[in-house]
């Protein structure tokens, strides 16, 4: 989100509403599917690195300095969230900032900042947020975070089979640990949330249709977009939302 230029394809997974909303594990899951498509995998590439294993955190959700309840409440609103995601929130009026984490409790203490889109509660309570906050508006799930932990494919080749064997079985297990720890992150910062008087909210799913009818047209523009530089953009958009969909589907099945 901070660099979208640097891997032009794998930026697909910020596109608003397109992770599968079945959970960490299952988004792991479809992080690693678009990252084995080959126009990704020739990105990466020309980095010389290869993925290790993605992190994935829970949806992002708002907290901020004014209400959040309906689509117009944007309107005006100052908000720190990259433009790739936000652009739904852009269309009904918001003001997108596309800030460092680290800077978003300062921004927000001077009144540069309205409010945030972060993941809820392990990144609203690690930053401290809910200090400069009144309100929290759930289930707007714009996102999820497609952070991948990227290592240089000749120093993987080197190293010897027993630590890649040992890195590949820590990484398999790295959803169910971030699952666990998200848990444990909402039983310590849910009281804290509580005694500082956020006013938690839930956004209504009409106006949550809302916020994905203008994503989904935002899916075409991004795809158009790549396919203009001479990138595969309609075909990996396609891919993803497959992928996307058949997880999605197999862990409602569970």
């Amino acid at each position: 989100m901070y660099g979208p230029g640097k891997l032009p394809l794998s930026n697909v997974c910020q596109l608003a509403f397109m992770s599968t909303g079945a959970g960490v594990k299952a988004d792991e899951e479809w992080l690693w599917a678009v990252q084995n498509h080959p126009a990704v995998k020739k990105e990466l590439d020309s980095w010389n690195a290869q993925v290790l294993f993605p992190v994935t955190l829970r949806a992002y959700n708002y907290m901020g300095k004014v209400p959040i309840k309906k689509v117009e409440d944007f309107k005006g609103v100052r908000m720190r969230i990259d433009p790739t995601s936000g652009a739904p929130l852009a269309y009904y009026g918001a003001v997108i900032s596309n800030l460092a984490a680290p800077e978003m409790y300062t921004a927000m203490e001077r009144g540069m900042l309205d409010g945030v889109l972060f993941q809820w509660t392990y990144g609203f309570g690690s930053y401290k947020l809910h200090e400069v906050s009144k309100y929290a508006t759930l289930g707007i799930d714009l996102k999820v975070t497609d952070i991948l932990v990227y290592v240089n494919k000749d120093s993987w080749k080197a190293l010897p089979e027993e630590w890649k064997t040992l890195a590949r079985f820590s990484s398999a297990l790295a959803g169910e640990r971030y699952d666990k720890y998200l848990l444990e992150s909402d039983l310590l910062w849910i009281p804290q949330f509580q005694a500082a008087g956020i006013e938690v909210s839930q956004f209504p799913v009409e106006e949550r249709a809302k916020l994905m009818a203008v994503a989904e047209q935002d899916w075409q523009v991004w795809a158009k977009a790549k396919d203009a530089e001479g990138l595969p953009g309609t075909e990996v958009l396609n891919y993803t939302i497959k992928m996307r969909d058949e997880i999605r589907a197999k862990y409602a099945a569970k």
